[in-house]
């Protein structure tokens, strides 16, 4: 099934309001939008929305940390230090990945003080999670 007709199926059906984004190593291959990023005011979808998933997300990252796992790049007991390219300040040295998997980590207050600051480093992170995974589709976060 290629592409244009997923999204043609979901679009005729009337179901999906969102973005529609696919990429490869190259970048966007195919991206379309439809349905209001805000209903009261009609404002439409479009490449730059961002959408409030909160918590969505967890099954996925779990999902990838347990992929990495099996392929022998990651274990449970991988001390957070270590696996990320930046000062972590305060959290606890402690801190390995079966915490942030069962949010047992006890750095929720403390993380979000220092968000902007980790953010800017984002990018790189996701790079390198990328090619531990080795997969040609991404996912993109906005």
């Amino acid at each position: 099934m290629n592409i244009e007709k997923i999204w043609n199926d979901w679009n005729d059906a009337g179901l999906f309001s969102g973005v529609f984004s696919v990429s490869n190593e190259k970048g966007v291959i195919f991206e379309r939008c439809c349905g209001f990023r805000n209903r009261s005011e009609e404002l439409l979808n479009n490449g730059d929305t961002a959408f409030g998933i909160a918590s969505g997300t967890k099954i996925f990252t779990g999902l990838a940390v347990c992929k990495l796992i099996d392929a022998g790049k990651l274990s449970l007991h991988d001390n957070l230090r270590d696996l990320l390219p930046f000062d972590l300040g305060q959290i606890d040295k402690r801190v390995e990945v079966h915490h942030l998997l069962t949010h047992t980590s006890g750095i929720g207050i403390t993380l979000m003080k220092k968000l902007p600051t980790l953010l800017s480093k984002f990018k790189l992170f996701t790079i390198n999670i990328q090619s531990i995974c080795g997969n040609g589709l991404n996912t993109t976060c906005r």
